[in-house]
């Protein structure tokens, strides 16, 4: 296969198709949730408290994807599918930077081909969606592994500089970054002819660029004691679990992976054929570039599978987003036989068309009619605007200062915080003081249990808030405020049209301080 385009014309044509296949897919994954999508699912409000503060961290994770939320909800006017833009603007940027790195092992149809199959991966449609922490990790990553190429390939100092940038950028998504960073410079070691560029600055430039930037957050770190370091090995290590799960969690992880494959595999089917055979023989002079496909396909994955072995815990499927970045190109290099042609592509065109289409209404079909399955409102139909207008009535009716402040349980505060009229402030001690509550007063929130349990609660606010066995809010924490006004527990229709369980939310007023 040649990586190199043939007449500018047909790389012209082809470019267009990439553009509208990316406008389809952003504008719709952008814009319909605000059609189908009644409620932010779990990660997404986190996302627009960390940007509307602006903060270098959380005690969980980096605040980029925050700040770059923040930046397009003041661009649109606060609009409430900002997240769902920028996750699309993160989708093009990884699919763009797939398809340049596409051209340099494939040939232009085989490269527009795998280019547009990404966009049948779940985390490029209805997990995108769910905008967190790894959203713009898959994009920088992607990145990442296209500017390193152009680095290896043509020594020029532009591309280390920009690996640098795009390494501390992916850092501040995101600290599981610094496994693609291991995998880089792994690669840089154990391959003979990369190690040749340890003897030229561009290494060095890059390690230092993204040194420099990733420095306010070490320094960040020692002033924290290191939370998100806590809150990773936490989550790694986990209680203790039987022998066997050394065993069984890798195993599930790597077979969990065939899943968000299976639309890819069958969207290039056209160009692969059946049955396949894999290539045995030698690579010519560009035998490097193949040696690095492969390795940055396959280190992260060995590294998960050997972290969950020693471990033993657990490792969610998602977690393998950002393996499968450029899956098609490795596929479609190492076949001995591709069908390279028109006719083959517009195949494959047509069946990622349709597996775009199949998604979407697969996607709108589960929000809309999960409700009538399980009987309860998922998160996606959490009732946040009703909440949010009841909150400030009640607040209003009592007090005639504005709501500023809520505290308690994530979900409804954050619920208040986005939908509310006045647009109160979810306390954190990340941004405020119990002096500034106080002062201010205002309302705390909680959730009653439906089905004898409460929706998972991340604690991203409000730390020193959690619930008891019998799922009420600690007595130590309501202690905290003496002078609360208690009232009715309060119950909400989840958005739906379905007849479901209602969501219970408990409430307490804190007056505002006398002045004197």
């Amino acid at each position: 296969m040649n990586g190199k385009f043939g007449e500018s014309g047909s790389a012209g044509r082809l470019s267009w198709i990439l553009g509208a296949f990316l406008a389809v897919h952003c504008c719709f994954w952008a814009l319909g949730p605000w059609f189908f999508l009644p409620y932010y699912l779990l990660d997404t409000p986190e996302m627009i408290m960390v940007g509307k503060h602006w903060l270098l961290s959380t005690w969980k994770h980096p605040g980029m994807q925050g700040w770059i939320v923040e930046i397009i909800s003041q661009i649109t006017g606060e609009v409430t599918i900002a997240p769902y833009i920028a996750a699309q603007l993160a989708v093009a940027i990884g699919v763009w930077g797939l398809w340049k790195f596409a051209r340099e092992f494939l040939s232009p149809t085989a490269a527009l081909a795998a280019a547009v199959s990404m966009l049948t991966f779940i985390y490029f449609n209805y997990e995108s969606l769910l905008y967190n922490n790894r959203t713009f990790l898959r994009a920088f990553e992607m990145l990442a592994i296209w500017w390193v190429y152009c680095a290896f390939k043509t020594n020029r100092i532009r591309y280390w500089i920009l690996t640098g940038v795009i390494l501390g950028a992916a850092l501040y998504c995101k600290l599981m970054a610094f496994l693609l960073i291991i995998g880089i410079v792994s690669f840089m070691v154990v391959d003979p002819e990369a190690r040749k560029y340890w003897r030229t600055p561009g290494p060095w430039v890059t390690t230092g660029i993204c040194a420099l930037l990733f420095l306010p957050f070490i320094l960040w770190l020692f002033q924290n004691d290191f939370a998100p370091y806590k809150y990773a090995m936490n989550r790694a290590v986990g209680s203790p679990a039987p022998w066997y799960t050394h065993i069984t969690y890798p195993l599930r992880f790597a077979f969990s992976q065939l899943g968000p494959l299976l639309p890819i595999f069958i969207a290039l089917l056209p160009m692969t054929g059946m049955p396949w055979k894999w290539q045995r023989k030698k690579r010519s002079e560009l035998e490097m570039k193949y040696r690095f496909l492969r390795f940055m396909l396959f280190f992260p994955l060995f590294a998960i599978i050997v972290i969950s072995m020693v471990n033993g815990s657990m490792i969610r499927t998602a977690l393998g987003d950002v393996i499968w970045l450029f899956f098609p190109v490795w596929l479609l290099c190492g076949l001995e036989y591709v069908k390279d042609t028109p006719k083959a592509l517009r195949r494959v065109l047509s069946i990622t068309a349709a597996e775009m289409v199949l998604m979407a209404a697969i996607s709108v079909s589960v929000i809309h009619f999960s409700p009538m399955i399980n009987g309860r409102g998922s998160r996606i139909h959490y009732p946040g605007p009703a909440i949010a207008a009841e909150v400030t009535k009640v607040w209003e009716s009592h007090f005639d200062e504005p709501l500023e402040y809520v505290r308690g349980d994530d979900w409804p505060c954050m619920a208040v915080s986005l939908y509310g009229k006045s647009r109160p402030d979810v306390y954190s001690p990340l941004w405020m003081t119990d002096e500034e509550f106080r002062k201010k007063g205002g309302v705390l929130l909680w959730q009653l249990p439906v089905n004898g349990k409460c929706r998972s609660i991340q604690n991203f606010s409000n730390l020193d808030f959690f619930y008891t066995e019998e799922n009420v809010p600690s007595p130590d924490w309501l202690a905290k405020f003496p002078n609360r006004i208690d009232l009715p527990p309060m119950e909400f229709s989840p958005q739906t049209r379905f007849a479901v369980l209602p969501e219970g939310v408990g409430i307490a007023l804190v007056p505002p301080a006398v002045e004197d």
